[in-house]
């Protein structure tokens, strides 16, 4: 059971850590799937993209430690006990990432000038 939990997180954190990536290097556009949705930064494309590339940061961070502490979660298999504590570490580091990603990507969107 532990391994299939941990290849879940695997998954779930380079999915995090890419949009991050494209976020940050400004390939992230405008879509219905991934990114933030916060008004401030849904005014312009250029609120968007600004926003993406600070927060872009928050989620490469969040993504790649997820993945990495999912991995350990492959290799090492714990109990099923243990499985399901780290998972709640899990949910909480990603839950931390995503709202600090959304208040500096928030706070940078803000910054920019109205179209």
């Amino acid at each position: 059971m532990a391994v299939g939990l941990g290849i879940a997180w695997v998954v779930a954190g380079v999915v995090v850590w890419l949009v991050g990536w494209a976020g940050s290097t400004g390939r992230l556009p405008r879509n219905h799937w991934a990114g933030l949705r916060l008004p401030s930064i849904t005014k312009s494309d250029e609120a968007w993209f600004t926003a993406h590339r600070v927060a872009g940061r928050w989620l490469q961070g969040g993504g790649g430690l997820t993945a990495m502490m999912g991995v350990l979660l492959v290799l090492f298999s714990p109990s099923p006990t243990n499985a399901d504590a780290i998972s709640l570490v899990l949910v909480v580091i990603l839950l931390a990432t995503i709202i600090g990603a959304a208040a500096a990507g928030a706070q940078a969107a803000k910054k920019v000038e109205p179209e």
